[in-house]
């Protein structure tokens, strides 16, 4: 599928660039799930956080060899306009599953400033977490990062808006198989 003909999108990461990267983070997570697993006595749980994450958690989990038990949570954060501060807690209802003594992987689909992930993680960890490990199918490396994921697949050195494989551009776009960026978008 190509990007409707939008000539400000543009390549960054091909489906086949994707798809190798992918493969490479279950064959590197394996050993650590497994291990967790015995640990545990219970399967790794991994979460993926809806909606940008939903491709690239199905094809990463397919890569993870060892039982999986999968959740999904939906997580957004807003700056309140009377502050400027971004809201970081965690409503106990976005997670409505037991953590206790659980492995878990935190999968989403960008970190840029690592805000969502570090209040996710500071939740399960107080609602005791055995062990949480994360991961990003990209990663911006940004000065203003609070929280970096353990693993992440590919790494965006752009500042331009991102978009295919799950990302979305309004709410579009998120099925493109490829990821592109958008040019003119990186203020």
């Amino acid at each position: 599928m190509s990007p409707h003909q939008n000539d400000k999108y543009v390549l960054l990461y091909s489906a086949n660039e994707i798809a190798i990267a992918v493969r490479r983070l279950g064959e590197l997570m394996t050993p650590w799930a497994k291990d967790v697993a015995g640990k545990t006595q219970q399967p790794l749980l991994a979460v993926c956080l809806l909606r940008g994450a939903m491709i690239f958690f199905s094809d990463l989990v397919r890569e993870i060899d060892c039982p999986v038990e999968f959740e999904v949570c939906r997580l957004s954060f807003y700056c309140d306009k009377t502050d400027s501060k971004i809201n970081n807690t965690i409503p106990s209802d976005y997670v409505p599953f037991d953590v206790s003594g659980r492995a878990i992987l935190l999968v989403d689909d960008f970190c840029d400033t690592g805000d969502t992930l570090k209040a996710l993680h500071d939740s399960l960890l107080s609602r005791q977490a055995a062990d949480i490990r994360s991961v990003t199918l990209l990663l911006r490396n940004s000065q203003y990062a609070v929280y970096k994921p353990y693993w992440s697949a590919l790494e965006v050195a752009r500042k331009e808006w991102v978009v295919g494989y799950g990302l979305d551009n309004k709410n579009k776009n998120r099925n493109l198989k490829d990821i592109y960026y958008i040019e003119g978008t990186g203020q």
